[in-house]
């Protein structure tokens, strides 16, 4: 382990730009305080992090996914079965609006389901459906961890999660729960 000391009061953001691209770094792993004020940061240096919440991560075991219209979703599922075979977790995916069953959301489902058989995993995958509010379903589970498609389309602000009911846009409120936040085109 190398400790480096900034006497000089460098900027942190170049710093860490630095680092990850030095260092060849996969994941990183930032507070949920750091994230809401380097948004944008984050966003220009397209790299994975893990959002550190409330529960300890030794506890994580499953993970889930939020399931929506778009292909943001899909575009993630690759880390999404990574990381939760590392983690001997199970995945469960939330469709939290199925009066809004769609096409693509059929096939986006019909496709983690193909995934889980080729990683020969689909005893640990399971597809969750309900008409609650999606803080209130999500904010009594425990030891559970969240992929999150990263991306513009993500408010910037608690304040505009709140104003907009859209379940993406809901996810940013759960800073009780670790979330490997994955960066995603636009």
């Amino acid at each position: 382990i190398e400790v480096i000391v900034d006497y000089f009061n460098e900027d942190k953001h170049k710093i860490l730009e630095e680092d990850l691209f030095k260092f060849n770094v996969g994941l990183f792993i930032i507070s949920n305080k750091f994230f809401y004020k380097n948004i944008e940061f984050l966003m220009q240096i397209k790299k994975p992090f893990l959002k550190v919440g409330k529960e300890s991560i030794k506890k994580c075991s499953q993970t889930a996914v939020l399931l929506r219209d778009g292909e943001d979703v899909a575009k993630i599922s690759p880390v999404v079965f990574d990381l939760s075979i590392q983690l001997n977790a199970k995945i469960k995916f939330f469709d939290i609006d199925p009066d809004n069953v769609s096409l693509t959301k059929k096939s986006i489902m019909k496709y983690y389901e193909n995934l889980a058989r080729m990683y020969y995993y689909q005893e640990k995958v399971e597809f969750i459906m309900s008409n609650d509010n999606p803080k209130r379903f999500i904010k009594d589970i425990k030891n559970i961890c969240f992929f999150v498609p990263f991306n513009r389309n993500l408010p910037t602000s608690k304040l505009k999660a709140i104003l907009l009911p859209d379940v993406q846009k809901v996810q940013i409120l759960f800073d009780k729960y670790n979330q490997f936040m994955i960066p995603t085109k636009d």
